[in-house]
């Protein structure tokens, strides 16, 4: 009984620490820097709002401070925001 919950803690502690060491991508849109990435996921959203996507038509996110001082979440943010709309204007539902 005692080595099954070795076995079991061990495998615990083992998961836990080979999380700590992913990435810490957030998995929307191309990868690129935790800023990039951020700015991509919040310039979509408003896209997707700017599109009239179902759920998001009120959707505006963008910290205007970052954007003008981090080129990162700029970028993701300018590319999120045309990638996102585009592709919900040429959804079927918008036609």
């Amino acid at each position: 009984m005692s080595f099954r919950i070795f076995v079991h803690s061990a495998l615990i502690l083992s998961a836990l620490a080979l999380a700590s060491c992913e990435s810490k991508r957030t998995g929307w849109g191309p990868p690129g820097s935790p800023s990039f990435e951020t700015g991509y996921k919040d310039g979509c959203w408003t896209g997707w709002g700017v599109a009239g996507k179902p759920s998001f038509e009120a959707a505006y996110y963008k910290d205007d401070g970052r954007y003008l001082s981090d080129p990162d979440y700029k970028k993701g943010w300018d590319e999120g925001q045309q990638d996102c709309y585009q592709q919900q204007m040429g959804s079927p539902q918008m036609g």
